[in-house]
């Protein structure tokens, strides 16, 4: 029976014990608020601190107990340092911190910067209100209400993490908020300055909202008017929504090694305070990789729309438009004080297959533009003339489906001068379904895809007014090769496809006005196309194959040899339809190759002004065979002339003379009517 009351008072003990711990005390304005909560002088562990008065710390730490609250009921608290243990503070958002600094642990919900005396109608500068709160690390919410003036010349960074900031609208004298840490979450903010400023001097330092650390976002953020960048990020995981810069120096700048960034929904215009270097919508810095951009709006800013110097990157379903220069520009650098590992980037995956920019680890190197996808974007009147422009080191690069509107799709190398002697090349580029219509504001030349590159091009699909591709010469590029290779051009729809400095070339169903290459190309094979308008000699020995062709002439002579270069494998000219109305057009002068019998063969060419139509004239080994020619007969001339020892010819068809040194079964002076049966007429094929 003994035990059994010793148990119950002991009960009862302990019960009175956590009640005294855990009660609620009125602090008197009689005593110090020292001797009444610090927990060396008795205060009390999970007690709720009632404070009706202002109490003067006096320049003391006070050592809250442990799990204790602090309840503001019109008092504040003033002169002094306040270091929590898990401790709560609950009061409404008025200030009850008055030069007071707060450490420790705090494990507040929701916290607001008027206690610490921000947003007061009789100051001036909220600044230091705002990151004594943002340093005491009092709330996992953050919530700002009305308006705030910054003006943070030192550049303050409040090292915060784990937080939401919500709310507010921040005036900004200079630099705005800069903050560092991990998993914050940005929402519903919106910083500017007073008026839109001007300045002859680009600056990077006074950011209006700068955030560096991983894992972080952005959301529903509004910033303008700031003589610098509107935002600057920097870190891993890091995800921007709804954003809108605007008005600034710069929209926004992604810092260098910056890993993982996905900016979608958002607008950046009007960044254009300064139209120099930098002054771009986006800039992303050297060496980030992992980037989405989509959804976006991007114009009439002071330099590029987005620059861009990385790897691994998707921009899909954006407007780029009215900027100063580019619209997309991928910048050339040869280093950056980083090298690229071996690791993978596997965030935003879901929704990018196929998308070079992930399916690909980042390459060794720490320097080029690599792993780039451009897909579904509107691209229009950005004033520099291109839509997209990339320079070396550039690779793996796809551009897909893309409309263009008074703008060009570059990628062009310059003059190393010795100084970027590490960029290596532009290749493996696909540039696939775009249409690109206008004129390019560069120049005024009908909008082009002109891509400079050293191998594997693939250019297909599209419907632009000009295509050419040509490899860097020896001055621009003198590490480089002399051509193009592995190159191919098919099914587009342009006015004119010109190559330059290429090797075996494929020029295949396209639809075309004209058709040109230079001497310095080699071994090409043109084949089922549609030439509408040939106004101008192609020079033939520098073509492997020329098959399967339609083409309309326009030009004196279709075809000429030139002496500069030897052909190394044998020509196959068989298939064509060629046609031509006015007065001497549709020449094709061959003069031979050298090496196995080229081969005329089955070609149709019908010239009905052209006294001579067909001209062939070579002391080494060509076929010329079963060709239909129709031409203006005359008694005096011949619509079939094959001169030269090296020629063999049969079963051609003439409606006037065949003129030929060797030949079996041929046919001249054949009734026009007969010839004009077998003529094919030139249909140009929807390709």
């Amino acid at each position: 029976m003994e035990k059994k009351r010793s148990f119950a008072l002991l009960v009862i003990v302990l019960l009175f014990s956590l009640n005294a711990f855990a009660e609620d005390i009125k602090l008197s304005p009689r005593k110090s608020f020292y001797d009444q909560v610090d927990g060396r002088k008795g205060g009390r562990s999970n007690s709720v601190y009632e404070i009706t008065n202002t109490f003067d710390l006096k320049g003391q730490e006070i050592r809250l107990p442990e799990g204790c609250t602090l309840m503001f009921k019109g008092g504040k608290l003033v002169n002094g340092t306040l270091k929590g243990n898990h401790c709560v503070v609950k009061a409404s958002p008025t200030c009850i911190f008055e030069t007071v600094k707060l450490l420790g642990s705090w494990v507040n919900e929701e916290a607001y910067p008027e206690w610490f005396g921000a947003n007061r109608e009789e100051q001036n500068d909220d600044t230091e209100a705002i990151f004594l709160f943002l340093d005491a690390h009092i709330g996992r919410h953050l919530i700002f209400n009305g308006q705030y003036r910054l003006n943070n010349s030192q550049l303050r960074h409040a090292q915060i993490d784990s937080v939401q900031i919500d709310g507010g609208e921040f005036i900004c004298f200079g630099a705005g908020l800069h903050l560092t840490g991990d998993n914050i979450v940005i929402r519903n903010v919106s910083l500017h300055g007073v008026n839109k400023p001007s300045s002859s001097k680009l600056n990077y330092s006074h950011t209006g909202l700068s955030l560096r650390g991983n894992n972080n976002v952005v959301e529903n953020v509004e910033v303008y008017n700031i003589n610098s960048c509107g935002i600057r990020v920097g870190g891993k995981g890091i995800e921007i929504y709804n954003v809108y810069s605007h008005d600034n120096q710069i929209g926004m700048v992604v810092s260098n090694n910056t890993r993982n960034i996905k900016i979608s929904n958002s607008r950046f215009n009007d960044n254009n305070i300064v139209n120099q270097s930098g002054a771009d919508g986006v800039l992303f810095q050297r060496t980030v990789a992992g980037v989405v951009v989509e959804n976006c709006h991007i114009e009439n800013n002071g330099e590029h729309g987005v620059y861009f110097q990385g790897q691994n990157a998707v921009f899909r379903n954006n407007i780029i438009s009215n900027n100063t220069l580019d619209g997309l520009k991928f910048g050339s650098y040869d280093d950056g004080g980083f090298v690229y590992t071996d690791e993978k980037l596997n965030l935003w995956v879901d929704g990018y297959e196929g998308l070079v920019g992930f399916n690909n680890e980042l390459g060794s190197r720490g320097y080029g533009v690599a792993n780039i996808s451009i897909v579904d974007n509107l691209l229009e009147n950005n004033r520099g003339g291109d839509a997209i422009y990339f320079q070396p080191s550039a690779t793996n690069v796809r551009i897909v489906k893309n409309e263009i509107r008074n703008n060009d799709i570059t990628c062009s190398f310059f003059n190393y001068k010795g100084a970027k002697a590490r960029l290596e090349d532009i290749n493996h580029i696909e540039v696939v379904a775009n249409t690109l219509i206008g004129h390019s504001l560069k120049d005024g030349e009908p909008s082009r895809i002109y891509i400079s590159a050293t191998s594997n091009v693939s250019i297909s699909d599209n419907k632009c007014g000009r295509i050419g591709v040509y490899a860097p010469n020896n001055t621009t590029a003198p590490k480089f090769t002399a051509y193009l290779r592995e190159c191919v051009i098919e099914n587009n729809t342009c006015e004119s496809i010109a190559i330059n400095r290429a090797e075996g070339t494929i020029v295949r169903n396209n639809v075309i006005q004209w058709f040109s290459t230079n001497t310095n190309c080699s071994q090409l094979h043109v084949v089922n196309n549609a030439i509408m308008a040939q106004d101008r000699s192609i020079i033939i020995n520098v073509i492997q194959e020329f098959s399967q062709n339609e083409v309309v002439v326009n030009c004196e002579q279709l075809c000429y040899e030139t002496d500069t270069y030897k052909p190394t494998a044998p020509l196959l000219f068989e298939d064509n339809n060629i046609s031509g109305g006015s007065s001497s057009v549709g020449v094709i002068g061959f003069y031979g190759t050298s090496g196995k019998s080229s081969s005329i063969k089955g070609n149709v060419v019908s010239c009905q002004n052209s006294i001579s139509p067909l001209v062939i004239s070579s002391e080494r080994n060509v076929v010329v065979e079963d060709n239909v020619v129709f031409g203006k007969a005359t008694k005096s001339s011949s619509t079939i002339i094959l001169s030269g020892s090296g020629i063999d010819s049969k079963g051609n068809e003439s409606n006037g003379r065949i003129d030929a040194v060797r030949g079996v079964g041929n046919k001249s002076n054949v009734k026009a009517a007969v010839i004009k049966k077998k003529v094919k007429e030139i249909l140009f094929k929807s390709k």
